[in-house]
């Protein structure tokens, strides 16, 4: 029988590919018996690669080479042995044996916590809701010991467990205290108690509070506007007060402008009265001078007996004059 070409071509391949695939196995027979020889060798590359890809993934995975970036600090806790390390790290890239030892991030950096909805009562039970604003810090060189007592919190559960509760327990307690008309009015009052006594509190959860910040009280509608009418009613009083006052002062500096007036008035009459007085009195004495002269002259002229008196002194001076005359 003959055979066709189609079978001839795949009996060829076939035959190609059987001597293809003995000549591999030879090959491979070679292959691992080299292997086999080199075996040790081989061992010790494939652990050094091994441990280099181990040690890749240890640094980019962070546990290796720890980096603490500004406003952080990182606490080390040792799995066997020790626990929560005293030894804080700080800002930079640190050592860290993977496996042995975990560091736990912390925050000393200031942070804020929104608390919205305190619900609070008044002196007489009326509903209070507050919205506070909380800045705090960490104390840095207390991290160690918060941890220890309080366990390992990240910074949400920080105010989720710590000054969440705090904060609207020492609230409650300060609000209650005031009447529901004094709580608007007292605000600033009231944040100071709550700094104050949070500050307290707080403190021996290591915790320094910065600020507070009452951002909105709600109180019941009828309340707020009895206080709106109290306030312009005290407003409308202040305002007539400042202008009774500033009538009297007008009426007071009217008063003494008139007494002003009225003294310069004074001044200007007893001036011309003086005035008056030393001149009727200069009168008088030239008078009396010119009276006296005349009744001088008046005696002397009764006195004289018609005979002109002749000296020598005289006729010299009256030959001097003619002298002079010529």
């Amino acid at each position: 029988m003959a055979i066709s070409k189609q079978e001839k071509k795949k009996n060829e391949i076939l035959q190609i590919i059987k001597t293809i695939m003995i000549s591999l196995v030879n090959k491979g027979k070679y292959f691992f018996q080299w292997l086999w020889k080199k075996k040790i060798q081989i061992i010790i590359i494939a652990g050094c690669f091994l441990l280099i890809l181990w040690v890749v993934n240890m640094i980019q995975s962070g546990e290796l080479l720890v980096t603490v970036i500004p406003g952080e600090r990182g606490v080390v806790f040792n799995h066997f042995g020790g626990g929560i390390s005293d030894n804080i790290l700080r800002e930079g890239t640190h050592f860290c044996f993977p496996g042995l030892q975990t560091v736990y991030r912390a925050i000393v950096a200031r942070q804020s916590a929104k608390m919205e909805k305190i619900y609070a009562d008044s002196k007489e039970f009326q509903d209070v809701t507050l919205w506070i604003n909380v800045e705090f810090q960490l104390e840095e060189n207390s991290l160690s010991t918060l941890f220890r007592e309080y366990g390992i919190m990240s910074s949400a559960e920080l105010i989720t467990e710590i000054i969440w509760p705090n904060v609207n327990e020492v609230t409650k307690n300060i609000v209650v205290d005031y009447p529901i008309s004094t709580v608007l009015l007292k605000q600033p009052e009231i944040k100071e108690k709550i700094v104050s006594k949070l500050a307290e509190t707080l403190h021996r959860y290591y915790i320094k509070i910065i600020d507070v910040d009452i951002v909105n009280i709600l109180i019941n509608q009828a309340y707020r506007d009895a206080i709106a009418q109290t306030e312009l009613a005290v407003y409308e009083r202040d305002q007539e007060s400042i202008r009774l006052e500033a009538a009297k002062k007008q009426a007071e500096r009217r008063l003494l402008e008139a007494e002003t007036r009225k003294k310069e008035k004074i001044l200007e009459a007893e001036g011309i009265a003086e005035y008056n007085r030393l001149t009727s009195r200069q009168l008088i004495s030239a008078s009396m001078l010119e009276y006296k002269r005349l009744e001088n002259q008046r005696a002397a002229i009764e006195k004289w007996d018609g005979k002109l008196v002749q000296t020598d002194s005289l006729s010299h001076i009256m030959r001097s004059l003619q002298g002079s005359l010529d």
